[in-house]
């Protein structure tokens, strides 16, 4: 029933709107960035430069996590490795200082207008296997956000 209803539903009508967006910024540290997704319960975040008006794309929670992994893994020697051996990790290896724009963790993110057909947004975000789309207005400012699980 959801799905026959998008027919008739805009971009608008399911998005959130701006000033409920939880952003950040691209100067945000690795460690801040940890914090605010603990504190906002949210896998994917918008990423922008000084102000929401600027997107530059999302960051997504896996790829901070694998960053995270990749850098703390400590390296052993071959004649060392076990076949099913557990990864140790070492994190007193990861700088949690270094900005998410450092780091190459912004993913792209869709940008659309605020009348376009949610249906249309979601077979949009399926072929594109993106999750989110910032909401842009006739002026190019950011209007809201629209997630996949907005739509359904």
């Amino acid at each position: 029933n959801n799905i026959l209803r998008l027919r008739e539903v805009r971009v608008e009508d399911v998005m959130v709107p701006r000033a409920d967006i939880e952003a950040v910024e691209i100067t945000t540290s690795l460690g801040d960035l940890l914090g605010l997704f603990e504190q906002s319960g949210h896998s994917r975040m918008p990423v922008y430069s000084e102000t929401l008006d600027d997107p530059r794309g999302m960051v997504h929670i896996r790829d901070v996590l694998a960053h995270i992994t990749k850098v703390a893994r400590v390296k052993k020697g071959r004649a060392n490795r076990k076949a099913q051996a557990p990864t140790i990790l070492d994190l007193a290896q990861v700088d949690l200082a270094r900005t998410i724009g450092d780091l190459d963790l912004i993913r792209p993110v869709l940008f659309v207008p605020p009348s376009m057909l949610a249906s249309d947004l979601m077979g949009r975000m399926q072929t594109t296997r993106t999750q989110m789309a910032l909401v842009i207005d006739e002026y190019g400012g950011t209007d809201g956000l629209a997630s996949l699980e907005d739509i359904v």
